[in-house]
């Protein structure tokens, strides 16, 4: 297959490629997920616990703060697919930083569930653990992984033409 200027095709890598890929990340992710359930599950409850968090119906500042966080949503999938066209140019360090963000940000994990759960008034250090390291390594792990394999599969298939 000739690939010029850096661009990539999906048929670079075959179906089975993308599904060992995805199998390794889901598993990575599930590990990652289970480990920190294991390690911070009961400090994070005593955290909740000595702090006075706000239920539903939320006051208005709260109800703003979640309308103009949603965009985040939109946002990613916007850039999702302007990444479509961009990312066969990128590096592969590039485009794991990117979807992972993109992940992060189609899940609301990127910035608005940390934005959120400060709103409503759980405690820095529990957002900054809970919404922020964690869900930001495991899914930067889970996409460097994925993408680590699809680029290995890649190379692979195209030496063996």
């Amino acid at each position: 297959m000739n690939i010029r200027y850096g661009r990539r095709r999906l048929a670079a890598v075959p179906l089975w490629g993308w599904m060992v890929a995805s199998s390794c990340a889901a598993a990575l992710g599930f590990a990652l997920h289970l480990l920190s359930l294991e390690l911070f599950s009961n400090w994070s409850a005593d955290q909740i616990a000595n702090s006075t968090v706000l239920r539903p119906p939320y006051p208005l500042h709260v109800v703003l703060i979640g309308g103009l966080t949603s965009m985040e949503y939109g946002i990613a999938l916007v850039a999702l697919y302007a990444l479509l066209y961009a990312a066969p140019r990128a590096r592969a360090s590039t485009r794991i930083v990117l979807t992972a963000a993109l992940g992060l940000a189609i899940k609301g994990t990127l910035l608005r569930a940390a934005i959120m759960n400060l709103a409503i008034g759980l405690p820095v250090k529990t957002v900054v653990l809970n919404e922020i390291l964690v869900p930001w390594g495991t899914w930067l792990a889970m996409t460097a992984l994925a993408g680590c394999v699809i680029e290995l599969i890649s190379e692979v298939t195209r030496l063996s033409e």
